[in-house]
């Protein structure tokens, strides 16, 4: 099981970390390839992404950035992920982005590499959840019966 934890339980093994994190790399994988993914699937994503293209190389951009779906597809997309206390930012790989579109890197909006949303924790018992948004209440089967 791969775990992604907070820099001070790596950096001061001395001490206990109440409110540091160890939150399973599959589930924050999962969380931000789907905020790639929605990202990548908006409308006009291909033209805020991508200066000076012509009607063609839209459709042709917007086709390949839709198309991306696997998780794996995602994360090379990726140059650096933050988590901080209820916001996760995503900044995204100029080079891959245009690699992935087949355009020169140059043309890259810079503004459109940085992708931010709020999330919230949820603890159940020694288990942690991340939400992205404002996530509606899981309803606790075992309590309520």
């Amino acid at each position: 099981l791969r775990y992604y934890i907070s820099r001070r339980l790596v950096t001061d093994r001395s001490r206990k970390h109440p409110d540091a994190w160890r939150l399973p790399a599959e589930q924050v994988e999962g969380l931000i390839a789907d905020l790639i993914r929605a990202h990548l699937k908006q409308e006009e994503i291909a033209i805020r992404l991508i200066r000076d293209l012509n009607a063609s190389q839209v459709e042709a951009a917007s086709a390949k950035l839709h198309a991306i779906q696997q998780t794996k597809d995602c994360l090379t997309l990726i140059e650096r992920a933050d988590l901080s206390l209820g916001m996760l930012t995503i900044h995204l790989h100029r080079g891959e982005l245009a690699e992935l579109a087949e355009c020169d890197p140059e043309k890259i909006n810079p503004e459109e590499l940085i992708l931010k949303s709020p999330f919230q924790m949820r603890r159940r018992g020694v288990e942690l959840k991340l939400h992205l948004g404002d996530a509606p209440a899981e309803i606790d089967r075992t309590l309520v019966q």
